[in-house]
Parts: C-alpha cells; structure tokens; sequence
C-alpha cells in the first residue's frame, strides 16, 4: 500500500476539513467529540485553514436545536483557541431544518446568527493563487419522497454570486465549498443541475467539496475523484462523517466515525488528499489508491 509523507508543503494551501458532526444524534456524541478534538487540534502544524462542511447539529427534534448549537458552538470555541488557525463553517441541511414534524426550520442568515460565524457565504484568499468560496443556502427543501437524501439547493442568486467571486479573479484557482455534492457525481442529493451547469462555464473553479453523504472509505469508488460537470472535468471530493452521525464507533453502513479529511492544493496544481481517525489517531487508506489520492490538475 503507498503511503505518502503528511502534507508538510509549506508552499501549499493545506486545509483540514470535518463534515457532518451531527451533535444530538447518538447519546455518545459528545464524549466523543470531546476525544476526537485534541487529537484533531494537533493538525495544527501541518494546517492553514479548517473547514466545517455543515451539518453540525442533527436537529431531529425541534426543541434540541438550541442545546445542539450550544455543544458544536463550545466544541469548535474549543478547536479555535487550541488551534490558532482559520476556521470557516458554512451550513448543511441539519442545520437549516429539523426532520421532525412538523419540520420547523431556519434560513442560513440566521444560522449564521445563531453559530456566530459572522456570514454565510465567505470569501477566502489564498496568497496571489487560490480563492475558496463557502457557500450557505439561504432555505433547505425537505424532500419525504427521498428518505435520507434531503436535497439541498442554491438559488439562482447564490448560483449567480459563486460565478461572480470566481469571474473577479480569474487569475485564480477556485474551489467550491457546499454542504452537498454536484449531481455529476451524485444524483440524488440536488434536485437540478443549476450549479453544475455554472461550474461548467467558469473555467477557474477547479474544484467542488462537500459532506453530506457520510461516505465509507472502504467501499466508496467515488468520494475523491476527477469528475465531469457537465462537460468539464473538476475535482470532486466528498469527505467522510467526523462525528455521531454513524451508529457507533465501529463502521456501519455510513462508514467510519471521526476522520478528518486534509486537502493539499498544490500551486502548480493537483490535489492530494488524506483521511486521519481522530480515534485511534493513524491515517487511513481509501479502496481505491491507499493512503493519499492525488488527483491530476484539471486546467
């Protein structure tokens, strides 16, 4: 199995990102979260940025969401001041709708509110080569004829403003950071193709990054991988849960429990990716290429 050296490049933008942490999901949650987290600040000398992809909370039940905000708020408190780097959030479905009835929910403004992330939607610079942009919806649609695959949407506006922030830098690489992953690589978790076709026709947005679908690495082809989007190739990486979301601390059908996913954007372009267990504190190898994929530029 190849094993690649940890992302180190000082000449790199290296990223940490968690998705999908689900606080109120399972009673074990929180203990574990609180393991999980010095074992996750510790990345901090081989990180610029962190990245939560959203779904902090689980909001089954309409009267948890404030206890659930109160945890993941004190948990990431914890994470920034242990840290001292950059943290960005943007919100995924569980944070903008409860799945219980009658299905109460919040728009992203007041998500940002409510978690003190200052905006929704973020710009990031990196340097004179690299722009992220971190997008919230402003509403959720819950979808009951799909069980388990809520899907999340961006207006035609938000659409709009993503293809702005990437056309005023075209000199830039830009990657796209959204709870939920493109249709062209997985259909059932966006209702239509109003982003991709975007991504498609802005030549600078190498890359799309998103949670939501609580990959296994073990059995998943596609979670990190050089995609179409309508016509064009882009990254497309989909990271694993880093929290209660899944059944226990063994795998279940959702796959492993507390990996991190660490992203080196490299300046003559590529991407290398990597997975660590914030549990048992190793690296992890994907199916498909082992411990580190390295995805080919795409421009």
């Amino acid at each position: 199995m190849r094993a690649w050296p940890t992302p180190l490049r000082t000449d790199a933008l290296r990223l940490t990102i968690v998705s999908d942490t689900h606080f109120g999901r399972r009673d074990f949650t929180q203990t574990a979260m609180a393991t999980a987290g010095p074992s996750l600040d510790r990345e901090a000398s081989r990180t610029d940025i962190f990245v939560d992809l959203g779904d902090a909370i689980h909001w089954r039940y309409a009267d948890q969401k404030t206890v659930e905000d109160s945890a993941a708020k004190a948990w990431t408190a914890v994470r920034k001041t242990a840290t001292g780097k950059p943290w960005y959030a943007i919100a995924g479905n569980h944070d903008l709708q409860s799945y219980g009835t009658p299905f109460p929910n919040r728009t992203g403004d007041q998500w940002a509110t409510d978690m003190g992330v200052g905006s929704r939607n973020r710009v990031v610079d990196w340097q004179d080569w690299a722009r992220l942009v971190l997008v919230s919806p402003q509403t959720q649609v819950y979808d009951e004829s799909k069980p388990g695959h809520a899907p999340m949407e961006l207006s035609a506006a938000e659409v709009a403003w993503i293809k702005a922030r990437a056309d005023e830098v075209p000199e830039r690489r830009v990657l796209v950071f959204f709870h939920a992953p493109l249709p062209a690589q997985y259909t059932s978790h966006m209702k239509d193709t109003l982003a991709q076709d975007m991504v498609a026709e802005t030549p600078n947005i190498i890359g799309w990054v998103s949670g939501h679908r609580h990959v296994n690495l073990a059995t998943d082809q596609y979670c990190f991988i050089n995609h179409p989007a309508s016509g064009r190739i882009i990254h497309h990486v989909n990271v694993p849960t880093f929290g209660g979301a899944t059944g226990g601390y063994a795998d279940d059908r959702w796959g492993q429990p507390f990996l991190s996913t660490h992203l080196t954007i490299l300046p003559e372009g590529g991407l290398e990716v990597r997975c660590r267990d914030h549990m048992q504190s190793r690296w992890v190898p994907w199916w498909k290429t082992g411990m580190v994929t390295y995805l080919p530029p795409v421009n």
